[in-house]
């Protein structure tokens, strides 16, 4: 089994591979970036986390809106992942 140091790095080229593919601007890079950092945060690599989130946070208010559930949900996230 592959510990949490591949998983991320498995998510991270996951992502990167769904931009190239997609675009910024698509719900399924949305979807990459938001389990990217979500894993990141349950695993407690804050740092990533956070980078990961501010992304999906920006990407999900263009997409969804900025009331969206999903998007104040990465908001909460964000704020909870720290300064």
């Amino acid at each position: 089994m592959a510990s949490w140091v591949e998983r991320l790095r498995l998510l991270e080229q996951r992502y990167e591979r769904t931009v190239a593919r997609f675009g910024a601007d698509h719900l399924e890079t949305l979807a990459d970036c938001r389990a990217l950092a979500l894993t990141a945060f349950a695993v407690g690599d804050l740092e990533i986390a956070r980078r990961y989130l501010v992304d999906a946070l920006e990407l999900s208010g263009r997409l969804l809106g900025t009331q969206h559930p999903g998007t104040v949900e990465l908001a909460g996230y964000l704020a909870a992942a720290g300064p």
